[in-house]
């Protein structure tokens, strides 16, 4: 019995290739000893490609307000702007 296993390295660097929509072609078949095709296989996809800015991966954390005497609590923009009111009354 043959192990059909492998393992493919990722052969696309991306870095320096700008935002649009590309399309990809990944063609495999196994290559006879007179050069000839067999088993071919074709797949073709459609990409909308956004590059990764470093700051694109960085998360954003909500504000934390500490009040003497409580716990820490954790504001959302909603609930910054009920405090907002609240201060202004």
């Amino acid at each position: 019995m043959a192990n059909n296993d492998f393992e493919l390295s990722p052969p696309l660097e991306l870095n320096g290739i700008p935002l649009g929509i590309y399309t990809l072609k990944v063609e495999m078949y196994e290559l006879w000893s007179t050069r000839e095709r067999f088993s071919q296989a074709k797949k073709e996809i459609t990409v909308d490609y956004i590059p990764q800015t470093r700051e694109y991966k960085f998360v954003i954390a909500p504000i934390v307000k500490s009040v003497s005497g409580a716990d820490l609590f954790v504001i959302s923009e909603k609930e910054k702007n009920i405090y907002s009111e609240i201060e202004k009354q």
